[in-house]
């Protein structure tokens, strides 16, 4: 017989189990001691010791779906390459980070958030913290709104602030998600290359989206820099016709993405 489920905010009693009904990816953890936060999350004690915070949308699926109600810019501006990052490569983004432990306990800053995307995935992961940086005061309006559409209860600040020169000094640990400008428009070519600089100043691991191709530069920049690639994996975004220059009402938009460990903060 199943133990029935435990409401939010209560305490487990030592040696409770879990129902295989309770939050996504939790069901039939022992657990010694603990309990629902109450914000969304679980704590509990695995097997081998040691403690853990586990989201209650803990798949990559439950959190593209819950990024869904995200809405978009109202009014995309081309110089800034304002295009909307995809519920699904959010949550791939983020996942992964949160897989790697660097979600959990820190500060996430979102550099260019735009509507807030990527900073209100990492803020469902249970973050100390999460900080969203755009030059755009009416994107961040937006992203203030997508905040209560989200309903996330993690502190989440908004900085009205060009990302690549802002004035963050972040307490460590720091972990930076972003999707910055590919610089495809002329005048701003390599426009990626000055949020990989504040990066590598403000944190100690980041996760950015780059074009397609972008190997080679982004290993020589963290290279010159103290960091390191870890990780890269291949994605697309799909992108529909927003700017008068798009021919095609959608487009499929080859992109990559990369883990880097900084050691120079």
């Amino acid at each position: 017989m199943r133990p029935p489920p435990v409401p939010l905010g209560s305490t487990l009693p030592a040696g409770y189990r879990l129902p295989d009904h309770g939050p996504a990816g939790v069901g039939n953890v022992f657990v010694p001691s603990g309990g629902y936060t109450g914000d969304g999350t679980t704590i509990y004690t695995p097997p081998g010791g040691g403690r853990r915070r586990v989201g209650l949308m803990a798949t990559r699926s439950a959190l593209e779906t819950q990024l869904a109600v995200v809405a978009g810019f109202d009014d995309p501006r081309a110089d800034l390459e304002q295009y909307p990052t995809p519920p699904g490569l959010a949550a791939h983004v983020v996942h992964t980070a949160d897989l790697n432990g660097d979600i959990e306990d820190r500060v996430v800053v979102d550099l260019g958030t735009g509507t807030g995307m990527l900073a209100l995935g990492a803020a469902l992961r249970g973050p100390d913290g999460v900080v969203g940086v755009d030059v755009d005061r009416s994107a961040l309006t937006t992203a203030a709104r997508n905040r209560r559409r989200v309903g996330t209860r993690t502190p989440v600040g908004w900085a009205c602030a060009d990302a690549t020169d802002a004035p963050l000094c972040p307490p460590d640990p720091t972990t930076v998600v972003m999707n910055p400008p590919f610089g495809a428009q002329d005048g701003n070519e390599h426009a990626d290359r000055a949020f990989l600089a504040t990066a590598a100043r403000i944190s100690e691991v980041s996760y950015s989206v780059h074009n397609a191709g972008s190997e080679g530069f982004v290993e020589a920049f963290a290279a010159d820099n103290g960091g390191t690639v870890t990780h890269a994996f291949r994605a697309t975004l799909d992108i529909d016709r927003q700017f008068e220059f798009h021919d095609a009402d959608t487009a499929a938009v080859d992109a990559e993405v990369y883990r880097i460990e900084w050691a120079g903060t």
